[in-house]
C-alpha cells in the first residue's frame, strides 16, 4: 500500500508539473511561433500522460484497497469529494485542454492559452495538497 501511495504522489507530481510546463510552452510557442517548442511540447505531453495514468491507476487501487474502513473510508469524507472535483475539473480537464491546444498548434490553427491557466492549475494543486494533508471536514472515526 505504501508503494501505491508513493507512486500515486509521484504520478501526481509528474502530471501537474508537466501540465504547468506544457501550458507555459504553449503560451510561448503561440507568441514566438517557434516550431521547436512544439517538439518539446509533445515530449512534455508524454510525461504528462504517464504521470496522469500513474496517479489515476494508483489512486483507484488505493481507494479499492481501503474500502473496508467503514465511516472512515475516504470516499465518505467531504474533503475527498472536493479533492476529486478539483482533480477532475482542473487537472484532468486542463490536461485535455492543453492536449487539444497542442494538436491545434501543430496543425497551425491554435491560439495562445489564457494567461491565468498556469496560476489556476497551481492554486488547484495547492488546494488539493491542503485537502489531503489537513483533511478539513473529516467525519467519523
Amino acid at each position: 500500500m505504501n508503494w501505491a501511495l508513493a507512486l500515486h504522489v509521484f504520478g501526481t507530481i509528474l502530471w501537474v508539473g508537466a501540465l504547468i510546463g506544457l501550458s507555459l510552452i504553449l503560451r510561448s510557442e503561440a507568441a514566438t511561433k517557434d516550431s521547436n517548442l512544439l517538439d518539446v511540447g509533445r515530449k512534455v505531453a508524454r510525461v504528462m500522460d504517464v504521470g496522469g495514468l500513474l496517479a489515476i491507476v494508483c489512486g483507484i487501487y488505493i481507494l479499492v484497497r481501503t474500502k473496508g474502513l467503514g465511516e472512515a473510508w475516504v470516499l465518505k469524507q467531504p474533503w475527498m469529494h472536493i479533492k476529486l472535483t478539483l482533480v477532475t475539473i482542473v487537472v484532468f480537464g486542463g490536461h485535455g485542454f492543453v492536449e487539444a491546444r497542442l494538436k491545434k498548434l501543430r496543425n497551425g490553427v491554435g491560439r495562445r492559452l489564457p494567461g491565468l491557466f498556469a496560476p489556476v492549475v497551481i492554486l488547484a494543486a495547492f488546494a488539493i495538497v491542503v485537502l489531503v494533508v489537513v483533511r478539513p471536514l473529516t467525519k467519523g472515526g
